[in-house]
């Protein structure tokens, strides 16, 4: 609850000098689920059973309102979860891919067969500089959103 007074300039009456006058502007606000005790007491006059249902109501709200952000960090734990676990498959599948691509690279050199050989190579290398390039671009841009 805040109030204001706001005292305006004393102003003379133009038509008789010796009269003054002094206006006042009183401003009341107020902020929350329930309203002042008087106001609340006011609408137990109109009706005994509105105080009652003014606070039910503000309390259902609130438990409300604990049950949404609740819910809340409970899909943000699960995305958590699920943005790990597909960081691990990925690091789990590029070290596959990238052994995969190495064992080509010796077969070749071993059959002595160089360009295949260095072309695997070259591009299996590329192609990992790529990714984690990528990668990091991408990580830093969804930092920068949040």
């Amino acid at each position: 609850m805040s109030s204001r007074k706001l005292k305006l300039p004393v102003t003379s009456n133009q038509s008789d000098p010796a009269t003054i006058s002094r206006q006042t502007f009183i401003q009341h606000a107020h902020s929350g689920p329930l309203p002042e005790p008087a106001e609340l007491a006011a609408f137990g006059q109109i009706s005994s059973d509105f105080p009652e249902r003014i606070v039910r109501m503000a309390e259902q709200e609130q438990q409300h309102r604990f049950e949404v952000q609740k819910q809340e960090l409970a899909r943000e734990e699960l995305v958590a979860r699920i943005n790990g676990r597909n960081s691990l498959l990925g690091l789990i599948i590029s070290l596959v891919v990238v052994a995969a691509v190495m064992a080509a690279v010796v077969l070749c050199a071993y059959y002595h067969q160089p360009w295949p050989a260095s072309i695997l190579g070259g591009g299996g290398l590329c192609a990992v500089v790529a990714t984690i390039i990528c990668g990091s671009k991408i990580k830093s841009g969804a930092t920068k959103q949040k």
